[in-house]
């Protein structure tokens, strides 16, 4: 599990480092315990045992609302929160947003970004490693996403979780 943050760009290097610790706080306080929704089950395990944290530069406040607005779906079953700074010091100015994936999310965006798998719907289906099923994206996945597989493993995606591995991609690293 790695914990991701999309920051605002106009924020330094380590103000970004600093609003994501901030996210993290609002999270424990969105899912203060485990929970049936399996939300507070992703963040408490993260924490627990993997603790990595990606920041991401996502641009300007405009692109960080949209983001909140994806997260805030029904759709999405992994814990996430956003973070605004106070009145008194930036205005009350959203500086970031984050959220808690596991490796089948990061791992097959990764394969996506590399062009391992084809990146149009169209192509997807006419491919054996990755289609569309009722509304589902399936992947076929083998040890090239670095699983210790010994056959191949199938994913299942929501549609959700298949345009948040396509935004995944649309970002580079917070500097």
């Amino acid at each position: 599990m790695r914990a991701y943050f999309f920051g605002n760009m106009y924020l330094s290097s380590i103000q970004q480092g600093i609003q994501a610790a901030h996210a993290v706080h609002e999270m424990f306080i969105r899912y203060p315990v485990r929970s049936t929704s399996g939300r507070g089950d992703y963040l408490w395990d993260w924490a627990k045992d993997h603790k990595t944290m990606i920041l991401l530069n996502d641009g300007y406040a405009e692109t960080i609302q949209d983001l909140v607005n994806f997260f805030n779906s029904p759709d999405n079953p992994y814990p996430w929160s956003d973070f605004h700074e106070e009145e008194a010091s930036l205005n009350g100015a959203l500086t970031t947003v984050g959220i808690v994936l596991p490796e089948k999310i990061y791992l097959t965006a990764a394969a996506l970004r590399n062009e391992r798998y084809p990146k149009s719907r169209e192509e997807y289906r006419s491919t054996r490693d990755m289609i569309w099923e009722d509304g589902e994206m399936v992947v076929g996945v083998e040890n090239q996403l670095g699983f210790d597989l010994t056959k191949q493993t199938v994913f299942e995606f929501n549609k959700w979780e298949a345009q948040l591995m396509d935004r995944l991609n649309g970002f580079g690293m917070a500097s």
